[in-house]
């Protein structure tokens, strides 16, 4: 397998695991863009490699979940944060065991009001969880 089949496993694996917590969870979630018929508030996510395999075998990402709502105050997307910061806890994290190795998944930080250009009555959110995946077992 060469480095990019392997890049796009290692991603594929985060992708399925945040999936996985967030769907157990009950949060309407989806990988890059909205599909379907759209009930807020719901979270848009994205990943970014933000450092290579070495020769530890570890790679670093980040995932950045985008949060949507339509209503007049922004505490449902805040509770909506809490609720993602308690899946995946800035102490200790979420580990888990996936194919050929393991990941550990946490929270890093909430920004919230994020501009969302010319549709002033839609809110957004920001939520950064960072990860890290690993060869080899628990």
């Amino acid at each position: 397998m060469g480095k990019r089949e392997v890049w796009q496993y290692s991603m594929r694996a985060v992708l399925n695991a945040v999936n996985k917590v967030l769907k157990e969870n009950k949060i309407n979630y989806s990988f890059r863009r909205k599909r379907g018929k759209i009930i807020y508030p719901y979270l848009v996510g994205e990943i970014y490699e933000t450092g290579s395999d070495d020769e530890s075998g570890i790679t670093e990402y980040e995932f950045l979940l985008n949060g949507f709502d339509r209503e007049e105050e922004d505490t449902r997307l805040l509770e909506l944060a809490e609720n993602v910061e308690a899946m995946f806890p800035k102490t200790g994290g979420r580990l888990l065991q996936v194919k050929n190795g393991g990941m550990c998944i946490w929270y890093d930080k909430t920004i919230p009001d994020i501009p969302t250009g010319t549709d002033t009555e839609l809110n957004r959110i920001q939520i950064m969880l960072k990860v890290k995946r690993w060869k080899g077992g628990l």
